[in-house]
């Protein structure tokens, strides 16, 4: 496998596409940003129709009846799903993608983090052969976020390449699309929180009739990463390990 980074070509299909994003406690402004970005992906693409669910997991900021009328109103089609209690991101996008209809599913995050060329490419992939695609975080990605995170996915990435037997060792970007063939391998994920990216791409890497394609994606300007919270990683080391052993 091999990381394209060739320039954008558009291709047009009939075949549905539908974007799942997870939503926890979003800063403020964020439905403005996600109409925004959605619509430019939709006029990028040249679809007819793009389906966008959005997660609720259990939300206890940021989500009002106004922001989500306002949603419904500039999205056509918009699916809402909602509960009250937080899961996890791995979770969230699990009922998502099981709720969800269409030939294509790409997933990315609340405030759409990467450029909508990235976007595209990940779904002329799917509409070319794959089966799969792996977004890969450019070099420049690691000077937009904090020491603490730069460490952390260095480390992480060496212990998948020796320990998982994967080539796609930057398994916690998050943008990545598949067919219905990925999205059967992606429901069969188990992990509710952060790892649960790296969980799918150890079972795709591990099914030789699946083709799985990386794509170099780019963050759009203005994006501030946070701070990994040290409890997230203390809970996460056990699914590592986890992972590891199995």
């Amino acid at each position: 496998m091999s990381a394209s980074n060739n320039p954008i070509s558009v291709m047009i299909s009939g075949k549905v596409l539908s974007i799942i994003v997870p939503c926890y406690n979003p800063d403020p402004g964020w439905e403005e940003v996600l109409v925004e970005k959605f619509i430019e992906l939709k006029n990028e693409l040249k679809l007819p129709e793009i389906k966008l669910t959005i997660v609720n997991d259990g939300s206890l900021t940021g989500i009002t009846d106004n922001i989500i009328n306002h949603l419904k109103i500039n999205i056509p089609n918009l699916q809402w799903i909602s509960y009250s209690n937080n899961h996890g991101k791995g979770y969230a996008l699990r009922e998502g993608v099981k709720a969800s209809e269409g030939d294509y599913f790409i997933y990315t995050d609340i405030d759409f983090p990467y450029t909508i060329n990235s976007m595209a490419a990940i779904y002329n992939n799917l509409l070319a052969d794959a089966d799969v695609v792996v977004g890969i975080r450019e070099r420049e990605y690691y000077d937009k976020v904090p020491a603490r995170r730069i460490i952390i996915s260095k480390f992480v990435k060496k212990l998948i390449k020796y320990l998982l037997s994967t080539d796609v060792t930057d398994t916690q970007c998050g943008l990545k699309g598949f067919n219905q063939k990925g999205r059967v391998i992606f429901l069969e994920t188990t992990i509710d929180r952060f790892l649960f990216d790296m969980q799918f791409v150890k079972f795709v890497s591990r099914d030789k009739s699946l083709v799985i394609k990386p794509q170099v994606v780019y963050c759009r300007p203005g994006i501030v990463f946070s701070h990994m919270n040290y409890k997230v990683l203390l809970r996460e080391s056990w699914n590592f390990i986890r992972l590891i052993i199995n």
